[in-house]
């Protein structure tokens, strides 16, 4: 065997190691929480051993924020895929959060998860909440570009990226405070709506314009 095809296989093998101890930790996660979950833990989940675990993450807060990166870009995908494009913009963005909140709610524990101990893991932490809310914040500048939609409502050019972080902003704290009080995330779905619609109003104040004063 040539030592590229060997260290292709070795690639290989260490990725889906990472996916299983992935896996085993989102496990954890969701039968006893992370402060319960140590790695004993995940690779009791993973079945694997805990010298494999450490091949693949410095420790669980580096496992963690691997979850979370799955995780946010999944989500994110599903939030595409559930908007229908020749819809209505403000119906657009109405299926957008209702899905994104329904699918917080469906993996409650471990969105709950995300939400309290990203901070925890510092700078790694925030830069995974950075890298979400300009993907999020690109994804609805994208929508206001589209040709149908502007078609339908003229030129949203006031939707500007930093009305869409300002937006994706307003949504992270709800979903803080869904989490820390333990509430269903779907029950602020509506007022998510109201705030998307102020925010992106025409009217609403450029922010743009705001931020570089």
């Amino acid at each position: 065997m040539s030592p590229r095809l060997t260290e292709k296989r070795a690639a290989e093998n260490l990725a889906a190691h990472r996916v299983r101890m992935i896996a085993g930790l989102a496990t954890g996660i969701r039968e006893n929480g992370l402060a319960n979950t140590q790695v004993a833990d995940i690779v009791e989940n993973a079945h694997a051993s805990r010298t494999t675990f450490y091949r693949c993450f410095e420790d669980k807060n580096e496992c963690l924020a691997a979850l979370a990166e799955i995780v946010f870009s999944v989500t994110r995908q599903r939030v595409l895929e559930s908007i229908d494009l020749s819809a209505p913009w403000p119906i657009q963005l109405d299926q957008a959060l209702d899905t994104f909140f329904e699918i917080a709610e469906e993996e409650h524990v471990i969105a709950a998860t995300f939400t309290t101990e990203l901070p925890g893991l510092g700078s790694r932490g925030e830069q995974i909440r950075l890298a979400r809310e300009q993907q999020y914040a690109e994804m609805v500048l994208a929508l206001a570009r589209n040709p149908k939609v502007i078609e339908r409502h003229g030129d949203l050019s006031h939707i500007t990226i930093e009305r869409a972080v300002a937006l994706i902003s307003a949504i992270e704290g709800l979903l803080s405070r869904a989490a820390h009080r333990d509430e269903d995330f779907r029950k602020f779905a509506p007022l998510a709506k109201d705030v998307a619609r102020r925010i992106l109003a025409p009217g609403a104040p450029d922010l743009g314009a705001a931020a570089s004063r």
